[in-house]
Formats: structure tokens, C-alpha cells, sequence
């Protein structure tokens, strides 16, 4: 039969031993992630840069505090309200279609730019007969059929 073991020795490894192996394997980990660590690096410089590191750190390091004004203000009323209201914005901008927006806000602003022009004022029609004559013309045409068809569009389900 086997004689049970009662003492078990243990290999000491001396500090210096120790610490230049975690030493190694920090180098290692770094080696493998060189471009995330360099972004994290790049980043940090940047909220340095910008004083945010040194607002991060003293919310940080006054955590209970901030976390329960964070709590009070977000549980005020007012407050309660435009949270709500960014998270519907959120959810409608998630619904519209950004190509068909686009052709949209590129019109609008070929209008707002062509409403801006000094010449504005002298191209508009004096009279209902002027305003006649500019129906005839193709641009102002496409003009309102675009915004007959955006009113049709909203008026559907």
C-alpha cells in the first residue's frame, strides 16, 4: 500500500522570478494586440487633449456622488420627458429612408439657396397673371408636382 503524503512542499519562486514572467506576459499580450493598444493610446491622448480624461477621472473617483445626481436628474420630471423624446427621435430617424432624404434635402436646398439670391425678389410675380406665366414654366412644374406628391404621401396610411 501507499504511504500517504503529509507534507507537501512548495516551490518558492523568488519575486524577481515572479515578476519578470508577468513581465513577459504583458509583453506578450501587447505584442499580440499592437493596434489595439496603440488606438487605446491614440484615444487616451485625445481625451487628455481635450480635458476629458481629467473629467472622467474625478467622476470616477467621486463615483457614489456623481452616480446618485445622475440619478436625481434623470428621475426629474423634466428631464424624464427629453429623454423620452430622444429615444422616440431616435426611433424615427431609424424609420426614414436617407436615400430618399437625401434626393429631398437636395432640392430644399438648391430652393433655399435660389430663395437667398439677391435676384429673388425681381424674379417673383407682381401680379395673378405673372404667377399664371410662371406656371407655364417646366422647373416651377416639377416644383409643385413634387409637392403635391409629398402632400398625397402624407395624407396615405
Amino acid at each position: 500500500m501507499a504511504k500517504q503524503i503529509t507534507n507537501i512542499k512548495r516551490l518558492s519562486v523568488d519575486e524577481e522570478t515572479r515578476r519578470q514572467n508577468d513581465l513577459n506576459e504583458v509583453e506578450a499580450a501587447i505584442a499580440d494586440n499592437k493596434e489595439a493598444v496603440l488606438e487605446a493610446i491614440t484615444l487616451t491622448r485625445h481625451l487628455h487633449d481635450k480635458g476629458l480624461l481629467a473629467i472622467l477621472n474625478g467622476a470616477l473617483s467621486q463615483g457614489e456622488e456623481v452616480l446618485d445626481i445622475a440619478v436625481k436628474e434623470i428621475n426629474r420630471p423634466q428631464n424624464s420627458r427629453v429623454i423620452e423624446n430622444g429615444v422616440g427621435l431616435a426611433m424615427l430617424l431609424g424609420t426614414l429612408d436617407v436615400d430618399q432624404l437625401k434626393v429631398l434635402t437636395k432640392k430644399l436646398n438648391q430652393g433655399v439657396r435660389l430663395a437667398t439670391a439677391d435676384r429673388a425678389e425681381e424674379d417673383g410675380p407682381d401680379n395673378v397673371f405673372q404667377l399664371m406665366k410662371l406656371l407655364k414654366d417646366p422647373e416651377i412644374n416639377r416644383s409643385i408636382g413634387l409637392l403635391v406628391n409629398f402632400l398625397k404621401g402624407m395624407s396615405r396610411d
